[in-house]
């Protein structure tokens, strides 16, 4: 539960080695509670097995293509965690009474997306430094570009967290059509490219770009179950006090820079992306 996840977080105490092993765990558990839903639907009996046993299931415990997906995803998971925690105090369930569409935001979205973005502004980062230290400006404002990108995403998820965390509904709401904008982005960008390359786009690296469009427009069916999750003020006479201007705020912002991004660069924004 979210308690006992807290207890792991932060205010864990004991040595460093247990502390490790216990992030592990939840790491590798919380990586098998991702793929495990999709078995439930696939394999017969699967869904009515306890949690323990189905991680004995031969499916899961014989299958190295199992292992293969589920080894990346415990080090996303173990990693995005470390970042947030350390960076921003959200390496815990953002209440003590966290729900199950706040913890899959955090964990399958936040947590997942963060790791493989701050790697890569990492990346960015040390090719920057490379360049100029040789000075090789060719492709340092490619570099800049998506390493400004990954620190606003990394930026907006931590505010996503605090603001579930903080229950309110209008900076969630914000959140939400701030992702919703960036995917309306990328979908239209991708039809752009595929317009303009024809059969040429169907190569491995804008497969990678299309799933990472694909997951996060997926994004989007998690984040809609939190819209109305949080009491809202209403006013007089019934209706919501929040502004829908306001609200649409972060959206229209997001689709402007974006745009301007993908306008003034677009092969390194979507470098950036895969």
């Amino acid at each position: 539960g979210a308690k006992a996840e807290a207890a792991r977080g932060s205010n864990a105490r004991g040595p460093l080695l247990h502390e490790l092993h216990e992030e592990w765990k939840w790491a590798g558990r919380e990586a098998h509670e991702m793929f495990f839903p999709i078995f439930d639907l696939i394999l017969p009996g699967f869904s009515s097995l306890k949690e323990e046993d189905k991680e004995k299931h031969p499916f899961v415990k014989l299958n190295p293509l199992y292992y293969a997906a589920w080894v990346p995803t415990l080090l996303m998971l173990a990693a995005g965690k470390y970042l947030h925690e350390i960076m921003f105090d959200q390496g815990q369930p953002v209440r003590d009474d966290e729900k199950p569409a706040e913890k899959e935001a955090r964990v399958a979205w936040i947590y997942m997306n963060d790791a493989t973005y701050a790697f890569s502004a990492l990346l960015d980062i040390w090719q920057l430094a490379t360049d100029v230290a040789f000075w090789h400006f060719h492709g340092a404002f490619g570099c800049l570009l998506g390493l400004v990108l990954y620190i606003a995403i990394i930026l907006g998820n931590a505010a996503f967290f605090e603001a579930m965390r903080a229950r309110s509904s209008i900076r969630v709401r914000q959140a939400i059509v701030a992702n919703a904008g960036f995917a309306v982005v990328l979908c239209g960008a991708l039809v752009v490219v595929g317009l303009k390359k024809g059969y040429a786009i169907l190569r491995w690296s804008w497969f990678m770009r299309a799933v990472a469009v694909f997951f996060q427009a997926l994004s989007l069916l998690t984040y809609v179950h939190l819209w109305n999750l949080y009491p809202t003020a209403t006013k007089e006479g019934g209706g919501s006090a929040i502004p829908v201007g306001a609200t649409a705020v972060p959206g229209v912002l997001v689709i402007a820079l974006t745009s301007i991004a993908f306008a003034v660069d677009a092969p390194a924004v979507w470098e950036a992306l895969g």
